[in-house]
Order: structure tokens, then C-alpha cells, then sequence
């Protein structure tokens, strides 16, 4: 079954209409216009067309390999997160409505074979249904803790077999991804009215033998922080969209209530680590183009580990 009219259901997109989209969901979804965009973004996306790539426009309706604004969950001035658009205060006021805040939930309540409600802070809070929505890794945890997965993982961790179910923790997936940044020159840096930063993606196909078109994506990040220094370097990020490589989530057999083991085994595919340095190769080729290189000097491999969170926290020493 065609997952289109969910999406359309959802979304308000506040730059294209026609079948693909929708026009009075819950969910906005807009784009920083072209000539809004600074010069590293201008820049890279001339770069594109240097390499012989074409403005598609619309992501989201023509799936055909090329550049375009990208779309993000926000309108024109915001950020609009699931709870924004749809807990609104007429949802909120609802009776049938408890929305419980500083709550974590400790596991799922079995009762007579059947997921019967949850465990948070000590109660038991009872359910006719449970809708687990935890995210790709507690998800999955949550379920295991409760008896349902493989029954082996199971019972090596001293838990009661609800249901045997193969798929429960398998098969998780991640895109592995690697960013170049470069020193920008002051022309090309974004202004410090624009709040936006990642104003333009690419789609496109790595050739790979067994991999599916428009199996690559890459954005065109134009700041990197909120500070001076982060306003004077910008980076390309690429990713594999469509990676070969699966990892798990399993729970600690010596201790299961403990947080679960996650592995996402990113580039165990061979298929995926060739991938990956291909697409490395292919942002240093943008680098090289005449578009960036009159704009950006020093590309680098670049990282977001703990030092870049350091360093991104807003305080006066940062500042400094």
C-alpha cells in the first residue's frame, strides 16, 4: 500500500502543491528560496551544475538524481516538531487527553499473556491498547524486556518468552556519514540575521554493482556554529541513503534491565565502505570545481564528536 496519503495528511508544504504534496496538515514544511541563499550555498550549488547535475527543484516529486532547496519541518520563521503541530492547545484541552510530562516509562505491563499498559515511577498505568513509540532503540528494547523477540536472546537472558519474534532488535540501520569543511571567504559567509543553515541537498547514484539509484545524498551545510569562527566554516556532509549494512539491539545477558547493547555495524557491508570513500572522493571533486574554489580555501575532513559540542555551547569563553 502507497504510504503517499499519510504523507499528504500530514503535511502543509508552504512552496509546492499537485498530488505529491499536502496543503493543510499538521506538519509545515518549507524552503529557503535561491536568492536567499549565501554564497557557500550559491556556490556549491553552482558546483553541482559544473559537474553536470540539474536543479530538480522539488525532492519530493521528481526522483531523478539532481539538486534542489531542501525541505525541512519548519515554516517560514520556525521549527515545527510533531508535539508544535499537532498537541496544540484545543488537543491539550481534550478529556479523553493525559499528556504526562517528566515521565519515563520503565517497561511494558504483561498481564494473562498480553501487553496490559506500562510501568512508570513505580505504577502501573492500564491500557485497552498500547502503542509503543520509543524510537528505533528502546523500541525494540522495551519489547525484549517484555518477552518478545528471539526466543534464545530470551531465555540466555533469564527472561519468560511472551512471543517468539525473529525481527524484534534485527535488522537496524543507520547512514554512515563523513563531512569535508572548508575556510570560507568573508563574501560567502552566511549573515547573521539568517537563522537556516542547510539550504540546499543533492541526490544522486554511485554506479555501485547491486546498489539502487539515488542511493547518495549530500547537504551543503553554510555555518558551522553559532560563533565567529563557526560563521567562517562551511561543510559538505554525504551520506549513504541507502546503506547494505544492518546492526542490532540486544539486551546484556548478565544484565538485561540494563541499557541495551547497540551495534549499527556502519560499513560492515563492503558494499557500503566502498561507498563511502567514493563519496568522500566526490566532495573533495567539489572542492576542486571553479565555483568553490574561489570561494573556499583548507578542506578538511571534519567531525562532531565531544570537542565541536564543547565548543558549540553559547557561553562568553566560547565567544572569546
Amino acid at each position: 500500500a502507497s504510504v503517499l496519503p499519510y504523507f499528504r495528511k500530514l503535511e502543509r508544504d508552504l512552496d509546492f502543491g499537485g498530488g505529491e504534496h499536502g496543503g493543510d496538515g499538521a506538519s509545515g514544511l518549507s524552503r529557503v528560496a535561491p536568492d536567499e541563499w549565501p554564497g557557500f550555498s550559491r556556490g556549491t550549488a553552482a558546483a553541482f551544475a559544473e559537474l553536470r547535475f540539474r536543479n530538480i527543484a522539488d525532492q519530493n516529486a521528481d526522483f531523478a538524481d539532481g539538486w534542489f532547496p531542501l525541505g525541512v519541518s519548519a515554516t517560514r520563521d520556525q521549527r515545527v516538531s510533531a508535539a508544535m503541530g499537532y498537541l496544540t492547545a484545543d488537543v491539550r484541552a481534550r478529556a479523553n487527553l493525559t499528556v504526562r510530562g517528566d515521565t519515563q516509562v520503565d517497561g511494558l505491563a504483561v498481564s494473562g499473556g498480553r501487553v496490559a499498559g506500562v510501568r512508570a515511577k513505580g505504577a502501573t498505568i492500564g491500557a485497552r491498547e498500547v502503542i509503543l513509540a520509543a524510537g528505533a532503540l528502546q523500541s525494540p528494547a522495551h519489547l525484549l524486556r517484555a518477552g518478545i523477540g528471539p526466543a534464545r536472546q530470551l531465555r540466555d537472558a533469564g527472561i519468560d518468552v511472551l512471543a517468539d519474534r525473529a525481527g524484534v532488535g534485527a535488522n537496524l540501520q543507520e547512514h554512515p556519514a563523513i563531512s569535508l569543511s572548508a575556510f570560507l571567504l568573508p563574501d560567502a559567509r552566511q549573515p547573521h540575521a539568517m537563522r537556516r543553515h542547510v539550504h540546499v541537498g543533492l541526490r544522486y547514484s554511485s554506479n555501485a554493482v547491486g546498489a539502487p539509484p539515488s542511493d547518495m545524498y549530500l547537504v551543503v551545510v553554510a555555518k558551522s556554529a553559532w560563533h565567529a569562527i563557526g560563521r567562517r566554516v562551511g561543510s559538505l556532509m554525504g551520506w549513504i541513503n541507502k546503506p547494505f549494512s544492518t546492526g542490532y539491539v540486544r539486551l546484556a545477558p548478565r544484565n538485561p534491565a540494563g541499557p541495551a547493547e547497540v551495534a549499527f555495524e556502519l560499513l560492515s557491508d563492503p558494499r557500503d565502505f566502498a561507498r563511502m570513500k567514493a563519496g568522500f572522493r566526490f566532495m573533495a571533486s567539489l572542492f576542486d570545481t571553479a565555483a568553490l574554489r574561489a570561494i573556499a580555501r583548507d578542506p578538511a575532513v571534519s567531525t562532531h564528536g565531544a570537542l565541536a559540542q564543547l565548543v558549540g555551547r553559547k557561553s562568553l569563553a566560547n565567544r572569546l
